[in-house]
C-alpha cells in the first residue's frame, strides 16, 4: 500500500539524492512507466515512476530496463523539456500520494515541475 508516510519517505530519499543532479537520459520503456536517468558527481541515478494499476510508485532503481526503438509522444515531450535542466526541489504536497519535482535548466528559462500522483489504479 502507497500511502502520504511511504511517499514522504520517498521525497526525503529523493530530496537527498537528487537535488543539483543533472537529467541526462529519459526512457519510457512501457505505456505506463517513465525511468529518468540523472548524474550527480560520481554517479548516476535513475528514478522510476510507473502508473501501472498494480504496482503504482516513484523510486531510485539500479535495474535497466529495455527500451523501445522509437520512444512514445510523451517521451519525446519530457526529453524537450527535461534533458540537460537540474533538480531544484523535490516535494510532496502535505500527506497526499502527490510528488512535485522541480526542474531548472537555464536562469533564463521558466522552471518545470513533474507532478507524479500515485494511487494506484488511477494513478
Amino acid at each position: 500500500m502507497f500511502d502520504g508516510l511511504v511517499m514522504a519517505a520517498v521525497a526525503t530519499e529523493l530530496r537527498q539524492n537528487l537535488i543539483g543532479a543533472r537529467v541526462d537520459k529519459i526512457y519510457q520503456p512501457s505505456k505506463l512507466e517513465i525511468t529518468i536517468t540523472m548524474r550527480q558527481p560520481g554517479r548516476n541515478i535513475t528514478v522510476v515512476a510507473s502508473s501501472q494499476p498494480e504496482a503504482a510508485r516513484v523510486h531510485i532503481t539500479d535495474t535497466v530496463r529495455e527500451n523501445p526503438l522509437v520512444p512514445p509522444v510523451f517521451c519525446m515531450l519530457l526529453r524537450k523539456y527535461l534533458l540537460g535542466s537540474r533538480v531544484m526541489h523535490v516535494a510532496q504536497l502535505g500527506l497526499d500520494r502527490i510528488l512535485e519535482i522541480t526542474f531548472l535548466r537555464s536562469e533564463e528559462e521558466t522552471p518545470k515541475t513533474l507532478v507524479i500522483e500515485v494511487m494506484g489504479r488511477h494513478s
